[in-house]
């Protein structure tokens, strides 16, 4: 998620380091990332899944999506796509969370990740998966009926003219990267560095 999305990714980690949103975004990253690998059955434990377990045609869907790949790196690249927009979901429904009550605590962030895994298996039993870059129109297609601020925002914490330009220039060609023939399918390779490793 850093390597292909570091602006987004980093206005993510300066949000939830605020004191108006305050979360672990690290920790909630790797608890996405193992209720993920457990949900597409990449990882035998699946003890502890909020997801369940995926039916066997979203596996398989999964795994054509996987397979379909052009080089052995980019294996990684449709379940860096699902992480980062589950991710950039849990992020937003927490911080619209903490706008309509702004006195909650991470005590009360099991809930939103749960809600945010339930919404993530909703939407992999209903998707084709004929592209890794479905994961990301999920999340700009909910966010927007949700009434949320779209993920791809300009940061909300103050930064320098000259740092908001910067901002603003790689979230726009991030976006054009999600709707361009050739960035079909998003490569964020590094983002794991073996799915099966888990």
């Amino acid at each position: 998620m850093a390597e292909r999305y570091p602006l987004a990714n980093s206005q993510m980690i300066r949000e939830a380091q605020s004191t108006g949103i305050d979360y672990p975004f690290a920790v909630a990253s790797i608890n996405v990332t193992q209720h993920l690998a457990r949900y597409l059955h990449l990882v035998r434990d699946a003890v502890g899944c909020a997801l369940d377990i995926a039916s066997p045609r979203t596996v398989h869907r999964f795994a054509g999506l996987l397979q379909r790949q052009e080089e052995p790196i980019d294996v990684t690249v449709p379940f860096c796509e699902l992480h980062a927009a589950v991710m950039t979901r849990l992020h937003c429904n927490w911080r619209r969370r903490k706008r309509e009550d702004p006195q909650i605590t991470v005590m009360s962030f099991a809930p939103v990740l749960e809600e945010t895994l339930k919404s993530t298996r909703r939407f992999c039993e209903g998707a084709l998966m004929s592209s890794s870059s479905e994961f990301r129109s999920w999340v700009d297609e909910t966010e927007v009926r949700d009434g949320a601020e779209p993920p791809l925002s300009v940061p909300s914490v103050a930064f320098r003219p000259e740092e908001e330009n910067q901002i603003t220039e790689s979230l726009q060609q991030t976006a054009s990267w999600q709707t361009s023939d050739a960035g079909g399918v998003l490569n964020m390779g590094g983002c794991i560095s073996s799915i099966t490793s888990l």
